[in-house]
């Protein structure tokens, strides 16, 4: 049976459940309920972080830190049940996303492994534990250390992918950051067993941060908080993504770096240091 197959038939079997444990509406109007119960909580934490504050960058963290806990806490509260028996039809995909990210993973690796500059990381939701059924791709970030001129490493990158990747069945999709050149990175993609790869190419130094944010996702974040990191994502993104699944990306990246020890404000919500 096929990935897209499985995962079909994995929603449906939590729509199930859903129906027979609510009844009229299939779970839907309790989705809902979730929603407006979290939907304050996430608002309140990003308006907090964006707020312009005298705080010290660590002070803002660990209030911003404590409340997105207490965030996790209530969807425990309201949703535990539904939550628990998501993540675990979720992690029915299991087998078939690890089979094509190790496949994927050790080709990189082998191929890369003459390029004493050059690492490849697992840097996806799937790594994390945190993806939403049915909709996660499968991401690597191939990180170069260069000491080649701000202003050269989009084309460097591009080259890079160019020569290596596209021989190995990907395409070129696009580039990101233009105008933070350091921070630039290009983007190749292709299907493996119907699951998107993406390969992102860019900077070590300029990406460690986020590398870190991801060895903590990745290794060290408790099973239970990926529990419900996951639902509220599924809460937000389905039928359509509303605006706090936005929100609650960045503010849930902002959770990993403090975690990983991080003590920056990243992203659009805050305030660099």
């Amino acid at each position: 049976m096929s990935y897209k197959k499985i995962s079909k038939y994995l929603q449906k079997m939590f729509l199930l459940h859903k129906q027979i444990n609510y009844h009229v509406g299939g779970g839907n109007e309790e989705d809902k309920r979730a929603r407006e119960v979290l939907a304050p909580k996430i608002d309140e934490i990003f308006n907090f972080y964006s707020a312009k504050l005298v705080l010290t960058i660590e002070e803002r963290l660990k209030k911003f830190n404590k409340g997105f806990n207490e965030l996790l806490d209530l969807c425990k509260k309201y949703c535990k049940e539904d939550a628990i028996i998501y993540y675990s039809l979720r992690n029915k995909e299991e087998d078939i996303f690890e089979r094509v990210q190790t496949k994927v993973l050790t080709k990189l690796q082998d191929t890369f492994s003459k390029y004493s500059n050059i690492s490849i990381h697992k840097t996806s939701s799937f790594a994390a534990g945190t993806y939403v059924l049915g909709e996660s791709d499968i991401d690597f970030t191939i990180c170069v250390k260069s000491d080649m001129k701000t202003e050269e490493l989009a084309d460097y990158y591009k080259k890079i992918g160019d020569e290596i990747l596209i021989p190995l069945g990907y395409t070129y999709s696009k580039m990101y950051n233009k105008t933070a050149p350091r921070e630039v990175y290009q983007i190749f993609t292709k299907y493996v067993d119907g699951i998107e790869i993406e390969a992102k190419i860019r900077d070590y130094d300029a990406f460690e941060p986020i590398l870190k944010y991801h060895d903590y996702m990745n290794n060290e974040c408790p099973d239970e908080k990926k529990i419900y990191i996951t639902y509220i994502k599924y809460l937000f993104s389905k039928p359509t993504k509303l605006p706090q699944y936005s929100n609650f990306k960045w503010i849930m990246m902002e959770f990993g770096l403090y975690n990983a020890g991080i003590m920056k404000v990243f992203g659009k919500i805050g305030l660099s240091d």
